[in-house]
């Protein structure tokens, strides 16, 4: 009897984690379970009215580690990672000092709406490094072009950033700082506060060629997102700043 009770309580549903595995191949197994045993208390402590006005609630490390088996110095560096990946929010507040945590939601919604890797988004999707993805019978050769005197010249990625910057015509009278300061001041009161901390206070580049705006974000799933649900709005955000009707396209910011 003893061993039956033993193995019902051992191998029992409750006794083990149920892990996405579309976040675990995106986060890592440890993460995810963290991440999942952190939405469990987030709805905890909305039912029992603790989150705070903001969205954060309090949770020690200690209670963690029993509910997950992480020990301490594992979840801060697992919490870190979560972190990076823009998942979770973490604070310490009141006296004495406590953890907090915010759960990011809609990012986390938006890594699991995007298509795994591999799949495209769209026709001309965008890449790890912001170029259009094309066949080796669509992609032109890059290795020289033909000059004005119909001589070939060597490609040069500098010249064409060059020519970039010289098609650049986000505004007369704006230099790039104050464009993009404008358009996100626009965009920031037509977006609820979450909604803009999330995917909108990354950007830091906009880039205008005549009438296509290159906004540069952090990662594919931003990509995945803005270009799923704001591409209208940057738009009209866009014609209010300009005055004139404009393409977006939403790329991966390169490394520096």
């Amino acid at each position: 009897m003893h061993s039956k009770q033993l193995l019902r309580r051992t191998l029992s549903p409750k006794a083990f984690w149920k892990v996405n595995k579309c976040l675990a191949r995106k986060l890592g197994h440890v993460e995810t379970i963290l991440l999942s045993e952190l939405i469990y208390q987030e709805e905890l402590a909305e039912q029992r009215g603790e989150l705070t006005e903001d969205g954060f609630f309090s949770m020690t490390m200690a209670e963690l580690e029993a509910y997950t088996a992480i020990s301490e110095s594992s979840q801060k560096r697992f919490c870190k990672r979560l972190e990076k990946h823009r998942c979770l929010e973490t604070a310490l507040r009141g006296i004495p000092r406590q953890k907090y945590y915010r759960i990011q939601h809609e990012y986390i919604e938006a890594m699991l709406k995007q298509p795994e890797t591999g799949q495209s988004l769209h026709k001309g999707q965008n890449d790890l490094y912001g170029e259009t993805k094309m066949t080796s019978q669509e992609r032109p050769n890059r290795t020289d072009r033909q000059g004005q005197n119909g001589l070939s010249i060597p490609y040069s990625k500098k010249n064409e950033e060059k020519n970039e910057e010289k098609r650049n015509t986000s505004s007369p009278e704006l230099s790039s700082n104050e464009f993009l300061g404008r358009v996100l001041d626009n965009l920031q009161k037509r977006m609820n506060a979450p909604s803009f901390t999330t995917w909108l206070q990354p950007v830091k580049t906009i880039r205008m060629h005549d009438s296509h705006c290159i906004i540069e974000v952090p990662d594919e799933t931003f990509v995945y997102w803005l270009d799923t649900y704001y591409t209208k709005l940057f738009q009209e955000i866009i014609k209010e700043v300009t005055g004139q009707q404009v393409t977006v396209e939403f790329r991966v910011e390169l490394p520096n």
